[in-house]
């Protein structure tokens, strides 16, 4: 074909159409196209990713591109250039749309918990497996840890909930989209509320002026009255636990002598 018709973007997707893999079109594409954003896109998505090497190479040097790329296509992530697979976004990208991420994935992110759990739960599904997909994959003495191992528990039980959720939906008549877009307003709300309570005060003035701190109905002066009293119950304790002391040291300096 001529130059002019490898750089024609409707006729080189015709013919990206008519084949059972459009990305193969893309190595008989001219210049043009191999740097078109769009169309490159286009053809990746029902591509096996082994056309990867002939877009042009400011694309595959694009961040944004890449992410783009992965979405329609995770396997050209096993194309891209080495620095690409460290980094977190780029890999936080394929492990929501690959199970195979923490396989792929550089070694310096093999730990970083974001991926890992998002791996967990692209394996969550019926055709997935957590622990040939992902375990395997992860440091063995980081998964000892006690906060490993909490995170994950917690992320499952989430897991579970939200599956739950969404079924229920789906049973009242929703789409997968609009139930699962029910559960992310529902956890971002709930998540809004944990963050409230953690943000208000832990005191309120009341009618007087007094400061008075919350779940304790005493005022700050009732408060430290009530410190120095335990303050003074303590040494009174102490004297007495020394006068005992003294006298059965006492006692004892009697019976020697005698």
């Amino acid at each position: 074909a001529s130059d002019d018709l490898k750089n024609d973007y409707e006729f080189m997707k015709k013919l990206g159409d008519i084949s059972t893999y459009r990305g193969t079109v893309l190595r008989y594409a001219g210049d043009d196209l191999r740097k078109n954003r769009e169309y490159v896109l286009s053809v990746l998505g029902s591509d096996l990713g082994n056309t990867f090497k002939y877009i042009d190479d400011e694309l595959k040097k694009d961040k944004s591109f890449i992410i783009e790329a992965i979405k329609r296509n995770p396997n050209v992530y096993t194309s891209i250039d080495e620095e690409f697979k460290n980094d977190k976004d780029i890999t936080l990208e394929l492990a929501k749309n690959w199970s195979y991420a923490m396989q792929y994935s550089g070694d310096s992110l093999k730990g970083d918990m974001d991926i890992i759990l998002e791996s967990i739960r692209t394996n969550s599904g019926a055709f997935g497996d957590i622990e040939k997909n992902v375990m395997q994959y992860v440091d063995e003495e980081l998964k000892e840890t006690p906060e490993f191992k909490k995170q994950v528990e917690e992320f499952q039980e989430l897991l579970k909930k939200e599956s739950q959720f969404v079924m229920e939906k789906i049973e009242e008549g929703l789409s997968i989209e609009e139930a699962k877009k029910q559960w992310e307003q529902q956890l971002s709300s709930e998540q809004q509320k944990e963050e409230t309570k953690l943000e208000e005060p832990n005191f309120e003035i009341n009618e007087f002026g007094e400061i008075i701190r919350k779940n304790n109905n005493k005022t700050p002066l009732q408060q430290k009255e009530d410190e120095l009293s335990s303050l003074e119950e303590e040494e009174k304790k102490i004297s007495e636990a020394e006068a005992l002391i003294k006298k059965e040291m006492d006692k004892k300096g009697k019976d020697i002598g005698e």
